[in-house]
């Protein structure tokens, strides 16, 4: 890059096309050129380095005074070259004047005799912006106009980047004050690349485009913080130069994208939770951009994010030529595998010749390039499922095997309990008939004995009976088909006419919806609760029993209360178990059977079934069945 010591020491000043200084070792002015005579209104020559910043009231670009130690002349005295440094002078006609002053040392030998000082005229400049073209504007205004722009702007006053300074915006972000500077060596904060390193000196964005002269756009930073806080910003940057073409600065904007960052981040890792990758297909550029996890999914080594070639996407998608609706949606579940030759990949899905089962969702949308034309992608996520899918055809064949099993239980259970009918009725018989001829004949103690078998016939009896309904009930697939549930209570109460007129009680209800179920099933349900209510009653205390229904879209729920016994909240689920008992053959009667046939009998149709009961007030059981 070009400065002003371009000029060689050997330069005359008349020759130098810029103000020109020439200095003593003493520090007092030996030679001007006439530019800057022009500049002033009496001779500098003999002045001292603090008359001649006195006389043209030198200050730094936030137009703070310049200090003797700050000044470039002084340095370049000490044997340091200072290049382009941003300074503000105000003329003999009172015009304040942004120059560049560039100092450097005279030496004879090793000995410093003087010191040369070149000032260049920035005060109106020139950036282009890419496709706007390009702006002139003077410098001043310039930084009148970013003190209020509500985002944080940074301007490099040199071409260097060396001295960089900030808006309000950017100071009441940054914590910052005015004179603060920006440039990665004397920051007081620290800016640091994507990848968490510590920007170098020349790094920064707008070194970069002021270097090298170019846009340097959406590049993202993190700054940290006076107080150590860190804050995530994504920019742009433009160089500026004289009227000349000289690039002297540059100037960039930046959006605080932090709180953007943590919620990708968040995604990020909600993403790794589920191990889903992600991907991006432009049916119109036909290239996939991805992430790392979809890369290791698919076992692509390659370090770029998108890849050229989108036959992934045709062999999991099935792509259609088509395009697809902005809007739609799908979910698909592919096996992928390399064993397939034909249409090679440029990225092998599968290096090591594996196969996988992949799920992939996906949305498709239209993007507006901005030109008035749209483009067609497919956005979605990408999971590996093969585990899963060993798991499911594991539990697939576990649940076949415990079906099978369950269906030879329930044969040899129906069978069972058939067969032993015959054999249990010529048991029964004959001991009635022992009992009828022999009561009295044989003793106290046979009668009591035939009195036992007797009995204990009759409750194996209704034991195998239960036991033959209970499997049937698994085994037989009844008709479906619209009943009206206030027949099959009626039905029910008609079988129970006997129990009901021995206990006083009393059955009542509400008007009850159709079902779609069988007949003789729905009855049964009916007879073994509202049984169940009249046998479970308590002490000098009539039954009572109400049944109702409410309807909820597709379902209908029943319910059936009574004033009984109750149960303890601990046996609700108990109660519903084949041959669960909680109450011995001496207090009540019963197989144990009764309730479980009626869990069976609604699951059959979808249905479920529960209790709610307070003990010594009552208990009401809920079923739900389908509504006809």
């Amino acid at each position: 890059m070009e400065h002003d010591v371009s000029f060689p020491q050997t330069t005359p000043l008349a020759e130098i096309p810029r103000p020109a200084f020439r200095y003593g070792a003493d520090g007092t002015v030996k030679e001007v050129n006439v530019l800057v005579e022009g500049l002033a209104d009496r001779p500098l020559i003999g002045m001292t380095i603090e008359r001649v910043i006195e006389r043209f009231k030198v200050r730094g670009r936030h137009g703070t005074g310049l200090p003797l130690k700050e000044s470039p002349v002084r340095s370049a005295l000490d044997g340091t070259e200072v290049l382009d440094l941003p300074l503000i002078i105000t003329t003999a006609t009172g015009s304040d004047v942004h120059i560049l002053a560039t100092a450097s040392p005279i030496r004879e030998g090793e000995k410093i005799t003087g010191a040369r000082c070149v000032w260049r005229d920035v005060s109106e400049i020139e950036f282009e912006v890419r496709s706007r073209g390009k702006f002139r504007i003077k410098f001043q205004d310039l930084m009148n106009l970013i003190e209020v722009i509500p985002l944080p702007i940074r301007v490099a006053l040199n071409p260097e980047g060396s001295v960089i300074t900030g808006n309000a915006e950017a100071h009441r972000i940054y914590g910052t004050k005015p004179g603060d500077n920006f440039s990665a060596s004397q920051s007081p904060l620290q800016f640091l690349d994507k990848d968490g390193t510590k920007a170098k000196p020349g790094e920064l964005p707008l070194q970069r485009a002021a270097a090298e002269m170019i846009p340097i756009e959406n590049v993202e930073m993190e700054v940290v913080l006076l107080d150590g806080k860190r804050i995530c910003q994504v920019g742009s940057t433009v160089p500026f130069s004289d009227l000349d073409g000289r690039v002297i600065g540059s100037l960039g904007g930046f959006i605080d994208i932090t709180d953007r960052k943590h919620l990708e981040k968040e995604r990020q890792l909600a993403l790794d939770a589920t191990r889903m990758g992600l991907w991006r297909y432009g049916l119109d550029s036909d290239e996939i951009t991805v992430d790392d996890r979809f890369k290791k999914i698919f076992k692509v080594e390659v370090k770029e994010d998108v890849l050229p070639k989108a036959e992934i996407l045709d062999r999991l998608l099935r792509r259609p030529q088509s395009r697809l609706p902005d809007g739609s949606t799908g979910t698909e579940t592919v096996h992928v595998s390399d064993s397939r030759q034909q249409d090679p990949l440029d990225y092998p899905i599968m290096l090591d010749g594996s196969s996988a089962w992949i799920e992939l969702h996906w949305i498709s949308y239209a993007e507006d390039t901005g030109s008035g034309e749209t483009t067609s992608n497919l956005v979605g996520t990408v999971r590996d499922i093969s585990h899963k899918k060993e798991k499911d055809a594991k539990i697939e064949q576990y649940t076949k095997n415990l079906e099978g099993r369950n269906d030879e239980l329930d044969r040899f259970a129906y069978t069972t309990s058939h067969d032993l009918q015959e054999p249990l009725r010529s048991i029964v018989s004959y001991s009635k008939m022992l009992e009828r001829r022999y009561k009295g004949q044989l003793g106290a103690d046979a009668d009591e004995f035939i009195e036992f078998i007797v009995e204990g016939g009759r409750r194996m009896q209704d034991l195998i009976k239960d036991l033959l309904a209970y499997s049937r009930a698994a085994t037989a697939q009844p008709p479906v088909k619209p009943v009206e549930a206030e027949v099959a209570l009626g039905e029910a109460v008609a079988w129970l006419d006997g129990a009901i007129r021995e206990t006083d009680a009393e059955v009542t209800h509400d008007p009850l919806p159709a079902v779609f179920a069988d007949p003789t099933q729905l009855q049964q349900i009916f007879a073994n609760l509202v049984g169940n209510a009249i046998k479970y009653r308590r002490q000098n205390c009539s039954p009572r029993v109400h049944v109702s229904a409410q309807r909820d879209g597709s379902i209908a729920e029943f319910s059936v209360a009574d004033n009984g016994i109750g149960i303890e909240a601990e046996y609700f689920d108990q109660i519903f178990q084949i041959y669960k008992r909680l109450h011995t053959h001496e207090e009540y009667e019963g197989t144990g059977i009764g309730l479980a046939l009626v869990k069976r009998s609604v699951g059959q149709y979808g249905g479920t079934v529960r209790v709610e009961s307070i003990p010594g007030e009552g208990s009401t059981f809920f079923f739900t069945l389908p509504a006809a």
